[in-house]
């Protein structure tokens, strides 16, 4: 089995590129579906073929997992999903992709759109954990070492 996610991690890649911001954005470079999310054929070994977004597709190699293992309900019986912490629907860094409920996702879309003191620093990132401050809420994701800020009027 980590044949095949070696080999789709090589296949998805050839379908990325850096950004080029400071936040570390990975973009998509292959087909785009009509909601503007990246997409990927993918041949399960089990599952069979399936159409994979590709930010969940990240998220799936990441954890080899596959389609039929990805959550899709917490513990609490909420829908979940692959969230972007980035708040940049075409990003596919993992880095950036955590598996969160549907509210708490609109609760960061919310405070993207609310350009709430767009000449400071609004939300930002601390070793991969967001921070968002219009609604004092945080959101964990992997630690790491590094410190970015992500403004909220300049987020994709």
């Amino acid at each position: 089995m980590e044949d095949f996610y070696q080999d789709l991690e090589e296949r998805f890649l050839k379908k990325t590129k850096k950004m080029g911001n400071i936040h570390g954005c990975v973009a998509w470079d292959g087909y785009v579906n009509k909601l503007g999310y990246g997409v990927l054929d993918v041949n399960w070994p089990r599952e069979g073929a399936k159409k994979e977004r590709a930010h969940r597709l990240a998220y799936m190699i990441k954890e080899r997992i596959s389609h039929n293992d990805m959550p899709r309900l917490d513990e609490n019986n909420n829908r979940i999903e692959c969230s972007h912490l980035c708040l940049n629907k075409t990003c596919d860094n993992s880095e950036h992709i955590k598996l969160e409920s549907h509210a708490t996702n609109q609760e960061r879309i919310h405070c993207k759109g609310q350009n709430l003191l767009s000449y400071m620093k609004v939300c930002f990132i601390y070793k991969l954990t967001l921070f968002c401050h219009c609604n004092s809420s945080f959101f964990w994701h992997r630690d790491s070492p590094r410190l970015a800020f992500l403004y909220v009027s300049l987020a994709a």
